[in-house]
């Protein structure tokens, strides 16, 4: 009898529609504390983009040192060459950590072994992403759709005005791609798409296990997405306040129309229920 209830709850577990969303990749998932997941993206419904500067990562918050290279002029003394240079990297270094608006998201891996019961190998139970990012297991995972949240982006702004992609944790430092040829006076968001791989899109290979999808928008004003056309599911930590999981439900069900799970944890193995 005991073989064929867990057989049985084996099969409805695998088959349960929410978790076959969540391991689909086209969800991608932004992990979150309470209050900014509750009040802010779901109550208040917008879903912001930070400027890249305030990150916690010294390759993004700190300014990269950029050579030049060009025909010098004689007219101007090598004070006024230095400082043309010095404004130029000032302002690149600007751009990219105030109007370089972005959100970071995991994505799931391409490829997953075929286990009966798996959910420890997808992007939505990365237990050190809980702790860090999650509020020690307090907060919320929600996921997103990377299909609605691109074609949003696109639909809002000019293609040079957004960049999209996964990091790459594994590219090394190519010093010409911090050269800066002054005769071609470049246009800035050109020079920056030319080297997005190099200068936006990579991270210390200590972070790969976050396996992050990124989405960057030029702005020198806020840029807000509303959380309605983007989520497809709400993800409530093993530790979530019981206080709040009846109005969170509520939120998921009422205002939005999409599931809710929490994430529960078993012999160091994740498990999504209902409650």
């Amino acid at each position: 009898m005991t073989k064929k209830i867990t057989k049985h709850y084996k099969t409805e577990y695998e088959n349960d529609p929410v978790r076959l969303l969540l391991k689909n990749n086209d969800s991608v998932f932004h992990y979150c504390k309470l209050n900014v997941g509750l009040e802010n993206i779901l109550y208040d419904g917008i879903f912001k983009l930070f400027p890249l500067g305030e990150t916690n990562d010294p390759w993004e918050y700190k300014e990269k040192n950029f050579g030049f290279i060009g025909s010098y002029t004689p007219d101007n003394n090598d004070a006024e060459e230095s400082k043309k240079m010095n404004s130029k990297k000032k302002d690149l270094n600007d751009f990219m950590r105030i109007h370089a608006r972005f959100s970071s998201f995991c994505c799931n891996p391409i490829s997953i072994p075929n286990q009966p019961i798996n959910d420890h190998l997808y992007s939505f139970t990365k237990s050190r992403m809980w702790s860090q990012y999650g509020e020690n297991h307090r907060g919320l995972c929600l996921s997103f759709s990377r299909r609605k949240l691109e074609n949003y982006i696109i639909s809002k702004y000019s293609e040079k005005r957004y960049i999209i992609g996964n990091i790459n944790y594994k590219i090394k430092n190519d010093y010409k791609k911090f050269i800066i040829d002054l005769d071609k006076n470049e246009d800035m968001l050109d020079y920056l798409h030319k080297n997005k791989d190099h200068l936006l899109l990579r991270k210390n290979s200590d972070y790969i296990s976050e396996d992050e999808y990124r989405i960057i928008v030029f702005s020198s004003k806020p840029v807000e997405l509303p959380t309605s056309e983007i989520i497809n599911a709400i993800i409530i930590g093993d530790r979530f306040p019981k206080i709040y999981i009846d109005l969170i439900k509520n939120i998921a069900e009422n205002k939005y129309s999409i599931p809710c799970r929490k994430l529960i944890w078993s012999n160091g193995m994740p498990y999504l229920t209902n409650s």
